[in-house]
């Protein structure tokens, strides 16, 4: 029997508890303000079209630092999802993800997630600032 996935499209603030397969597509360091180090990602599922911003916060980034890998595959549970806000969005989705003291990830081997997906704004929509 397979085990119950859920998709990036699905995300919202009423489930914390997601069990999501995923690539990580992009994944970088940076300093905060408080001379703290973060790890930022951008992550999809099968469906390509919907990618979600996951922020690891110091307290978590020494679990996660060495294991997690740009291009790999994982199961992922076990978020803080909170509104995707501010002044510069990673990604286009209204929420984002934050790993927590309980957040779980297993490197799989999942061939059906593309390795990089591309979504392209028309220019109409970027003149009108509409995107």
């Amino acid at each position: 029997m397979a085990c119950r996935r859920d998709f990036i499209w699905d995300i919202d603030n009423t489930n914390d508890t997601l069990k999501l397969a995923v690539r990580i597509i992009d994944l970088w360091f940076v300093e905060t303000k408080d001379k703290y180090e973060q790890t930022k990602m951008i992550i999809m599922d099968e469906n390509a079209t919907y990618k979600i911003h996951v922020l690891i916060r110091k307290k978590e980034l020494k679990t996660w630092k060495l294991t997690l890998k740009e291009n790999n595959t994982y199961m992922m549970y076990n978020f803080k999802i909170v509104n995707n806000e501010g002044q510069y969005k990673l990604c286009l989705h209204p929420y984002k993800l934050i790993f927590i003291c309980v957040t779980v990830v297993i490197e799989q081997d999942l061939p059906n997630i593309s390795l990089k997906a591309y979504e392209f704004i028309n220019f109409a929509d970027i003149f009108a600032r509409t995107y």
